[in-house]
C-alpha cells in the first residue's frame, strides 16, 4: 500500500502595518508559483488562500509576504507545522528557494521567528516607556534558535575571514555547531576570532580605509547582539542621528539638511571630520556608555570579548586595546551608542542652550554637520568640540574640518557681488548654491568629484577585468545594473544634469 500523499493548506500573509490587504493580482501570482511547486513535489493543496495582517507583536516590516504552509495528515490528528517564505520579486529565485527549503524536514521557522521578534519588541517597548530602565538579563536571547534565524540573514557572497569558512560550509551540521557555540558562551569559553584586516580605497584619495572581516560564526553572534542593542537604544537615540539606524537613510539626512538651510536662519555650516573614529573608540568609555542601559554582566562580557578579539593583518596578529573594527556587524550600532553620549546629548544639553542663535546637528555615523545662525556660535562650538572629543580619545582632522559661509543671506549677497559661494561635501554629495526652474535661489546637490572619481575608477577596473574573458552581450546587463545603482542613490530631484547624463548612458546600454 502506497504512503498517503501530504496535504497542505497555504496562507498568504501580508506584513504591512499601514495596509490591511495585499494586492489581489500579486496574491494570485505568488499563489500560482507555490502551487506549481507543491504539484511538482506530488503534494496536494487543501483549503483556501487568506490574507490578513499579523498580530501587533510582529515587527513593522513593510511589503514583505510570508507563506504559511501548514502540514496535515489525512487523519487530521498530527500537529500543524509552519514554514515561512520571504518574497523575492524574481520568479526563478522564488521557485529555487521554495524547492530548497521544502526539501528539508519541516520546522517551526515562523514560530521561532515570532518568538524572537516578540521578545525583542517587548524589550523595545520597555526601553521606550522608561528611558532610564536598565536591563539585567539579556544573554538568554542569544540561543541556538535565534542564531539559526540570524544564519538565514547572512549574505552568501561576502569575503571569508582568517578561518576561510564560508557561509555554506558553516551551514553544514548547523544545529550541532550552534549548540556548541551557545554552550561555550554559557561556560564563558567563547573566544571570537581576530578579524581579518583589509583595505579599500577612499573616494578619490590615495589614503585607504581599513575594514575588519569577522568569521562566519562571529557574524551570527554579532547579528543577534546588534538586534538586542538596537531595540534598547533606539528609544534613546536622538532625531539628529541618521546613520545605520532602522528606517533611516542618507537621503533623509540630506533632506533634513536641505530643509534647515532653506527654512531655518542658517548662515554657516561647520563641516567636521573625526580622525580615524572607529580605530580610536575607547573601550573603557564605550563600556560605560553601555552600562547606562545594560547591567547584564554576561552580555557586557560578550561585547568586551569582541572588542579585545584583535586584528590579523598580512598574517601578523595585533592586539586591540582601543577601537571597534569598521566592517563588523555590531560596530555601527556600538559607534552610534558611543557618539550618542559623547556628541549628541552633549550638543543638545550643553551647546544649544548657550548659543546666541539657532543651531542644528545632522549626523550620519561619524560624518557630521552643524548648521549655525551666527559665526560666533560656529567658532565657539568648534573649540568646545575639540576639547570634548579629546576627553574621549578622539580628535578632529584639522585639514578636513572647516566653517563654510552658507545660507540664503550669503547667496543673495554673492549674487549682488557677482561672485561664487562656497560649497561643501556631505554623504557623497556636493551641496552648493543653485537656482530652481523658476529662478529662485535654492540649495543644490550634485555628485561630489570624489564620489564620481571612485565610481568611474571602479567601473574602469571592472571592465579591464572582464572585457577579455566575457562577451559584451554577457556583461552589459551587469554594467547597466551598476549605473542604475549609482543613479538610484545620486539621482536626487535637483541634480538634473547628472540624472540626464546617467539616463543617456542607460539608454545606450539598452
Amino acid at each position: 500500500m502506497s504512503a498517503p500523499r501530504k496535504a497542505f493548506r497555504i496562507q498568504l500573509v501580508k506584513v504591512q502595518p499601514r495596509q490591511s490587504l495585499a494586492n489581489s493580482l500579486e496574491q494570485t501570482i505568488m499563489l500560482r508559483k507555490v502551487t506549481s511547486v507543491v504539484k511538482l513535489m506530488e503534494w496536494t493543496i487543501q483549503g483556501a488562500t487568506k490574507v490578513k495582517v499579523l498580530s501587533p507583536e510582529m515587527p513593522d516590516v513593510i511589503e514583505v509576504d510570508i507563506f504559511h504552509i501548514m502540514e496535515d495528515s489525512m487523519k487530521g490528528n498530527d500537529k500543524a507545522s509552519y514554514h515561512s517564505l520571504y518574497r523575492d520579486r524574481r520568479p526563478r529565485y522564488v521557485l529555487k528557494w521554495i524547492l530548497n527549503e521544502l526539501g528539508r524536514s519541516f520546522v517551526f521557522l515562523l514560530r521561532d521567528w515570532r518568538n524572537m521578534q516578540g521578545k525583542l519588541n517587548q524589550i523595545a517597548v520597555r526601553a521606550k516607556q522608561d528611558k532610564r530602565l536598565k536591563f539585567t538579563s539579556l544573554i538568554h536571547l542569544i540561543n541556538a534558535e535565534n542564531l539559526a534565524e540570524c544564519y538565514r540573514e547572512l549574505k552568501r557572497n561576502r569575503a571569508c575571514s582568517i578561518d576561510q569558512v564560508t557561509v555554506e560550509v558553516y551551514g553544514e551540521n548547523l544545529e550541532e555547531k550552534l549548540k556548541t557555540l551557545v554552550d561555550s558562551m554559557k561556560r564563558k569559553q567563547y573566544q571570537p576570532q581576530p578579524v581579518k584586516r583589509v583595505y579599500i580605497p577612499k573616494a578619490g584619495r590615495e589614503e585607504k580605509r581599513g575594514l575588519g572581516i569577522p568569521s562566519t560564526e562571529d557574524k551570527l553572534v554579532q547579528i543577534m547582539l546588534k538586534k538586542i542593542l538596537e531595540n534598547i537604544y533606539e528609544a534613546n537615540f536622538l532625531d539628529s542621528s541618521y546613520g545605520f539606524r532602522p528606517g533611516r537613510s542618507c537621503h533623509q539626512a540630506v533632506n533634513v539638511l536641505n530643509k534647515a538651510v532653506m527654512y531655518k536662519p542658517i548662515n554657516h555650516i561647520v563641516e567636521v571630520d573625526i580622525k580615524k573614529f572607529y580605530d580610536n573608540i575607547q573601550h573603557k568609555w564605550l563600556m560605560r556608555c553601555l552600562r547606562e542601559r545594560i547591567t547584564d554582566p554576561n552580555l557586557l562580557w560578550l561585547v568586551k570579548r569582541f572588542l579585545k578579539a584583535g586584528i590579523v593583518e598580512a598574517g601578523h596578529y595585533k592586539a586591540t586595546e582601543q577601537g571597534a573594527p569598521q566592517g563588523g556587524v555590531a560596530s555601527p550600532v556600538l559607534a552610534n551608542i558611543y557618539l550618542h553620549y559623547v556628541l549628541d546629548l552633549w550638543f543638545e544639553k550643553k551647546c544649544k542652550p548657550r548659543s546666541r542663535g539657532y543651531m542644528e546637528l545632522i549626523r550620519y555615523a561619524d560624518d557630521l554637520l552643524i548648521c549655525c545662525e551666527n559665526e560666533e556660535d560656529a567658532r565657539e562650538f568648534l573649540e568646545l568640540l575639540k576639547q570634548r572629543l579629546r576627553k574621549f580619545g578622539l580628535e578632529i582632522s584639522e585639514n578636513k574640518t572647516r566653517i563654510v559661509k552658507f545660507g540664503k543671506k550669503e547667496w543673495q549677497q554673492s549674487v549682488k557681488e557677482k561672485r561664487k559661494t562656497e560649497s561643501f561635501n556631505f554623504l557623497g554629495f556636493t551641496h552648493y548654491r543653485a537656482r530652481s526652474r523658476h529662478g529662485r535661489l535654492i540649495m543644490g546637490h550634485k555628485t561630489s568629484k570624489l564620489s564620481q572619481a571612485r565610481k568611474l575608477k571602479g567601473i574602469k577596473e571592472w571592465l579591464k577585468m572582464v572585457r577579455n574573458y566575457i562577451c559584451l552581450k554577457d556583461w552589459w546587463q551587469v554594467l547597466k545594473a551598476k549605473l542604475i545603482g549609482h543613479y538610484n542613490y545620486f539621482g536626487v530631484s535637483v541634480q538634473r544634469s547628472g540624472r540626464k547624463w546617467l539616463r543617456d548612458k542607460q539608454k545606450d546600454l539598452k
